[in-house]
């Protein structure tokens, strides 16, 4: 089965690094398993200075399915309230365009 690969862009606020990477380090487990459950496989969350690149895996089918529950799960939504006070409204979120990876074979 074919995993889908997302990779988003975005910048935290000044002063905000510290916090981010202390949260990251104790994500709930509550949170794992709502991703799991929508078929998030992997997540990977890179800095540099201010800018923020998460990386995801997922199994395209079940997060289609899964996608509008997750964004109601209760966990989901305390995390993404509390990422939206680190991250710099005025950059924005954005997600790039996957137009070369080797990857495993299919």
């Amino acid at each position: 089965m074919k995993m889908a690969r997302m990779v988003w862009h975005s910048r935290l606020k000044p002063g905000c690094v510290k916090k981010y990477v202390r949260l990251h380090k104790k994500v709930p487990p509550k949170l794992l398993d709502a991703y799991r459950k929508a078929g998030i496989t992997k997540i990977g969350c890179y800095l540099n200075g201010l800018d923020l690149l998460v990386y995801s895996e997922l199994d395209p089918r079940v997060y289609a399915r899964k996608k509008k529950a997750l964004s109601r799960n209760p966990a989901e939504i305390s995390w993404q309230k509390l990422m939206a006070t680190l991250r710099d409204k005025a950059f924005g979120n954005h997600q790039y365009k996957e137009v070369f990876y080797t990857g495993d074979p299919e």
